[in-house]
């Protein structure tokens, strides 16, 4: 799990992204998990599932997607619940 992760303005990622942090500038279309603070520069297209702490969106961007917000947010490994199934 990266602790920051920024998609620039020329960046587009289509897909599952689990962070600690993320700048978006450019396009997101997926899930993202962000378990502190997740950033939408104006330039920013995003479309999907959102699940984070903090929200900050700047006039402009394009934020067409549900989001959950909660206080606390722990990302799982998924050998972490393999392993507690196992047992």
């Amino acid at each position: 799990t990266p602790t920051k992760v920024v998609i620039g303005k020329t960046g587009v990622l289509k897909g599952t992204l689990h962070c600690d942090n993320a700048d978006i500038e450019g396009v997101l279309v997926g899930d993202l998990k962000v378990t502190e603070m997740l950033n939408l520069r104006h330039t920013a297209k995003v479309d999907g599932n959102i699940q984070t702490k903090q929200l900050a969106i700047e006039p402009g961007a394009e934020f067409n997607a549900n989001c959950v917000m909660k206080e606390e947010m722990r990302i799982v490994d998924k050998n972490e619940n393999q392993q507690k199934k196992a047992k």
